[in-house]
């Protein structure tokens, strides 16, 4: 039933999408709707995969004209991103007013997707870069990167005149860099845990920190419709500097490796993963290095 798009038509997608039906999608809260995993898409490794209708219905898309298929794919991944920025805005000065100092911890490409967005408003610092990561992050709009966990590196960015952070975005995913995130930014200034914990993990925070300097906690979480939109329109105007988060490729038969390749202190960006590594160019934009 499905007659939007023609067979041979290039396509992105995300795993997922609301019923529209239920509490929370009513209230407008559809990356929380009660059924949205139910319908998960997932086997993105295989020849073929089948889409539910809600997703073929509300978040398929064709591939926009000059953007390469594996820029493309950074749809989903960027769509979360824009989630935690659709957070944060409402605390925040007008894009084209005060300059936001941001400070985000995490320099793989979630972390530097979080640069890319906040380099319009003001500084960006990014720590953890290490490898090409530092350089990637300074692609994007960093003016300051550190190798160094948090805590080193606090000392060396007051160093330089960065000055008070108004914005730190963890994107780790580590509990010590939860508890950590709210003491380094301002009064007033906001903390985004954008790096998810483990399910029953606990943190803990200085109320002090919470109570009398005001810091706003935020969390966020997947994607609504909305935020796939704004990542499509962002991934049109901006492909060539998401293409850059691509590094390496790999053929696709050595799926395995290449995820225990990526669990063991890898410091590069992105891995395209090849059904036909002999059209490799052509799905990336531009030659990649070998991950194996």
């Amino acid at each position: 039933g499905v007659v939007a798009f023609e067979p041979g038509q290039q396509m992105v997608w995300l795993p997922t999408a609301p019923c529209g039906t239920c509490d929370r999608c009513r209230q407008g809260l559809t990356n929380h709707c009660e059924t949205l995993m139910d319908e998960i898409v997932l086997g993105t490794h295989g020849d073929y995969v089948l889409l539910p209708r809600r997703v073929a219905d509300q978040h398929l898309f064709p591939v926009p004209e000059g953007i390469a298929p594996a820029t493309a794919a950074l749809v989903e991944p960027l769509a979360c991103v824009v989630r935690g920025w659709s957070r944060l805005e409402p605390l925040l000065p007008p894009a084209n007013g005060q300059q936001v100092r941001t400070l985000v911890v995490g320099a793989g490409p979630i972390g530097l997707m979080h640069v890319m967005l906040a380099a319009p408003r003001g500084p960006v610092a990014c720590v953890g870069a290490r490898g090409i990561r530092g350089e990637l992050a300074r692609q994007l709009g960093a003016q300051w990167t550190s190798e160094e966990h948090l805590s080193e590196s606090m000392d060396a960015l007051a160093a330089v005149g960065f000055g008070e952070v108004d914005v730190a975005i963890d994107c780790t995913g580590q509990q010590e860099v939860w508890e950590q995130l709210p003491s380094v930014v301002r009064p007033g200034g906001v903390a985004l845990l954008f790096g998810g914990l483990a399910g029953g993990a606990r943190a803990t925070f200085d109320a002090a920190t919470l109570h009398y300097d005001e810091v706003t906690l935020l969390g966020s979480f997947h994607y609504t419709t909305a935020d796939v939109n704004r990542a499509i329109r962002i991934l049109m105007a901006r492909h060539e500097e998401l293409s850059a988060l691509i590094t390496h490729q790999a053929p696709l038969a050595q799926v395995t490796a290449v995820f225990e390749r990526l669990t063991s202190h890898f410091t590069g960006g992105k891995v395209a993963l090849l059904p036909d590594p002999a059209e490799a160019e052509r799905v990336l934009g531009r030659p990649r290095e070998e991950l194996l």
